[in-house]
């Protein structure tokens, strides 16, 4: 492999259930009696909903998953900014790369391995990872591909495919590792000569028997030849 991209939440970074507790707590801000009069009212949805129809998709598809196909693009601007502070809120202090991440981190840069980050996450979601995290020492924010607006959400490979471009690799020579169903789907479409599945206990019945497993990034070397 000449190139390695990886998905950021739920596979670099654990955060599966503070995005769901952000969601679940948007989502009652904004139904039953506490709402508030003429703003969007969301629809119920379970942990269930979030793995199937939210984790992995662009902010936009999400908004309107929750709150209905007829909200406009200012009210899923604010409704989105909204989750995003929730969830920077509840993981401000529990931010740390999943298991043997930084092991293999070293090993790819020690073998002249190109490897970034493509990530359905917004910007001010990347600006708070780079103020918690170790980012800067790994990757260079040139290397981190993330939903801009420009870029169809996943399922489609969009994203994999400009992470590519950006890293100056093929699909031929690269590896994607992915949590989410639309994630690992998108990275099917991309072409990826390897697909990595990562499991941090809600492991997708997508990735059954269809990917390799890792449940920490060191058992990820064999897989690369490292």
């Amino acid at each position: 492999m000449k190139t390695v991209i990886f998905d950021f939440n739920g596979t670099l970074f654990w955060d599966s259930p503070y995005h769901n507790e952000a969601f679940l707590e948007q989502v009652r801000l904004h139904s039953g009696d506490g709402a508030v009069p003429g703003a969007p009212r969301a629809r119920h949805i379970t942990v269930q909903d979030i793995r199937e129809h939210i984790m992995g998709r662009t902010n936009d598809q999400i908004m309107r998953f929750i709150f209905g196909e007829g909200i406009t693009d200012a009210e899923v601007d604010v409704l989105a900014r909204e989750k995003e502070a929730l969830y920077r809120e509840i993981c401000a202090d529990k931010t740390c790369f999943a298991p043997g991440a930084e092991a293999l981190f070293a090993a790819l840069k020690d073998a002249g391995i190109t490897f970034g980050i493509a990530t359905s996450a917004p910007v001010e979601n990347i600006d708070f990872y780079y103020a918690h995290m170790d980012m800067e020492k790994w990757f260079p924010r040139r290397n981190v591909v993330f939903a801009d607006g420009t870029l169809r959400g996943k399922p489609a490979p969009d994203i994999f495919l400009k992470a590519m471009e950006v890293l100056g690799g093929s699909s031929e020579s690269t590896a994607i590792f992915e949590d989410s169903a639309a994630g690992l789907m998108a990275a099917e479409a991309s072409g990826a000569a390897l697909v990595v599945a990562v499991d941090a206990g809600d492991l997708p019945p997508y990735a059954s028997g269809r990917f390799p497993v890792i449940t920490d990034f060191r058992q990820a070397l064999p897989l690369l030849g490292l």
